[in-house]
């Protein structure tokens, strides 16, 4: 039996390019934030500061303010095994869900679990892009699912939008779900600050359905140096069906660096020396997504071969 009280587990959920990762760094850049045991698909994705780091591991990263990083590997039940095991060393468990993944099936890791206190599901909703997601033949019935099955709503990237614009994107979600809506602004979320609100659905229950949302990959090697400037020019205009890339390549300068695309945006980043630790331990490459089982990934590997400096 345990003296510690059962840890909450809170999942964070939404879409591909919704802001997940940069609602995990502000998480654990707050000051006096609570011990977070963050469950996370790939360290180099949220760019750790490396003054916070007081320990590494292959995938454990332990933060000097109590918080600690845990990379999924081949299971994530064991992930949050390790995690609950060491309760008495956290206040809290988040786990990062994939973009495209159901975030209420994994909310079964935490049920039977004595160590653990099932919590909400926060789903992050891209203002800019949703409906468009909403109705797409191959992502619609995913981003409808997210929604629905959300305890909580936190609505991001309204700043992109004119003022006019945002009301009905919010009433259009209500449609979807009545789970209340949380607006990200330019100031720091907290994870309290979520959980006040998630927690006005307490007693809400969803459904623990399961839909098969299929998504194919390509991997692009990578190994010789690209033009940042090309790489900008050209995925943008690659077709609607590419939703997602991201990995690391070395730009014309020899800088290593970390490629994020989503909804046609771009955004390129060179690694700082802690990610550069990290990302040198994997060899280099890009990942790339389509829910389209047939998108021609041969035409976007020509393009990418164009772009060799």
């Amino acid at each position: 039996m345990t003296d510690h009280p059962a840890l909450p587990f809170t999942i964070i959920g939404g879409y591909l390019g919704a802001g997940k990762t940069t609602l995990i760094n502000q998480m654990l850049s707050a000051p006096n934030a609570p011990r977070i045991g963050l469950l996370v698909n790939d360290f180099g994705a949220i760019n750790i500061d490396a003054t916070l780091i007081e320990a590494e591991d292959d995938d454990v990263i332990s933060l000097n303010n109590g918080c600690i990083c845990c990379k999924l590997t081949d299971s994530l039940g064991d992930g949050v095994d390790m995690l609950a095991a060491r309760h008495a060393e956290l206040d809290h468990i988040v786990l990062e869900a994939s973009g495209v993944s159901d975030p209420t099936r994994l909310k079964a890791y935490a049920h039977g679990n004595p160590l653990l206190q099932p919590g909400p599901v926060v789903t992050l909703v891209d203002c800019v892009n949703v409906r468009t997601q909403a109705n797409d033949k191959f992502v619609k019935h995913l981003v409808r699912h997210q929604i629905q099955h959300a305890d909580l709503l936190l609505l991001t990237k309204q700043d992109l939008l004119d003022p006019s614009a945002f009301e009905p994107v919010s009433e259009w979600i209500k449609t979807l779900s009545s789970a209340p809506q949380v607006h990200a602004t330019q100031a720091p979320i907290t994870l309290p600050s979520l959980l006040e609100a998630a927690w006005h659905f307490a007693g809400h229950t969803t459904e623990e359905s399961w839909v098969d949302h299929t998504h194919v990959s390509w991997h692009y090697p990578a190994t010789q140096r690209l033009s940042r400037k090309m790489i900008c020019d050209i995925l943008p205009t690659a077709s609607s069906g590419l939703v997602r890339a991201k990995g690391w390549f070395t730009d014309e300068r020899n800088a290593l660096c970390l490629l994020q695309f989503s909804q046609g945006r771009v955004e390129i980043t060179e690694a700082t020396e802690n990610t550069s630790r990290d990302a040198a331990a994997r060899s280099s490459g890009l990942v790339f997504l389509s829910p389209d089982p047939d998108f021609d990934f041969s035409a976007l590997n020509d393009l990418l071969d164009s772009c060799k400096a």
